[in-house]
């Protein structure tokens, strides 16, 4: 298992500028202890870039299929709102998809990371 430190590493070493590893920094500060232990270095990347693309949007999302099963990870990154991960699970269900597990994050800086 990464530590924080390490995964904070891996994540700095993906910057390909000094700026945007100072972008990358501030945002560590922006980050829930349980969300920084409990998410690997890799997801944190991706996370990020899914958070840059957010821009005016009120959300952005992005669904993987499992290679091993008929499942989909289904992450959203949003600004959050009162209800949101309730509107979430409503408009997934009401369109027939089972949720079998959630991840629901709030970074400081309001922002929800559901997955």
């Amino acid at each position: 298992m990464e530590t924080v430190e390490k995964k904070k590493e891996k994540v700095l070493s993906s910057a390909g500028t000094p700026e945007e590893k100072q972008v990358l920094e501030s945002l560590f500060n922006f980050m829930s202890p349980r969300y920084l232990i409990g998410t690997n270095a890799d997801d944190i990347i991706e996370h990020i870039s899914l958070y840059k693309t957010l821009g005016k949007d009120n959300f952005v999302w992005k669904i993987d299929k499992s290679s091993d099963t008929d499942t989909r990870t289904v992450t959203i990154c949003a600004k959050d709102e009162p209800g949101l991960i309730s509107k979430i699970a409503g408009v997934l269900t009401l369109n027939g998809i089972n949720i079998l597990d959630t991840f629901v994050y709030t970074w400081r800086n309001n922002i929800a990371l559901d997955i």
